[in-house]
């Protein structure tokens, strides 16, 4: 397993002004209250972002700001988040804590919801970070990746919540 590495704390402005960010957007064939329930259901996870292993919640519920999680990467090994945004039903955002993977110096994630009828949402996928080292001068190329990796995550929550909408009701 990597040995896990401190990341610089950031707040919700670094997915502004961060080297290097981007976002996706998705409709999602479910409400946007049914998205969120799965967005907190740790065990979904894994189901529609391919390298997510595991999804461990290391706060009690309710989650909200401070929750902290542990994600477990195949491979790469864990990453420890800490949420910095949470509005139930619409928002939640994070940045990573602690983590095996050496080619960030701080990361962040923030999923927006946006309702577009009783059984639809849209979901913005936005994330941004600063890279590590000799992995600087690649971060662009790492965003190339992340992109693409996302777009075929989305797709998955798509087909994921379209077959599963009915267990977050």
């Amino acid at each position: 397993m990597p040995k896990m590495r401190q990341l610089r704390v950031v707040d919700p402005s670094f997915l502004q002004t961060a080297p290097v960010g981007d976002h996706l957007l998705q409709t999602i064939p479910a409400s946007a209250e049914a998205t969120f329930r799965c967005l907190e259901d740790g065990e979904a996870w894994g189901e529609w972002i391919d390298p997510i292993q595991d999804v461990e919640w290391t706060s009690p519920k309710p989650y909200g700001i401070g929750t902290t999680r542990t994600v477990t990467l195949k491979p790469g090994g864990p990453i420890d988040e800490e949420f910095f945004a949470w509005e139930d039903g619409r928002r939640m955002a994070f940045y990573f804590v602690r983590s095996g993977l050496p080619m960030f110096a701080a990361f962040a994630e923030d999923y927006v919801l946006t309702p577009q009828g009783n059984d639809r949402c849209e979901l913005r996928w936005s994330w941004a970070f600063e890279g590590a080292g000799l992995f600087r001068p690649a971060q662009g190329l790492v965003n190339v990746g992340f992109k693409r990796q996302g777009r075929a995550s989305l797709a998955k929550l798509a087909e994921y919540m379209k077959a599963n909408a009915a267990k977050y009701q």
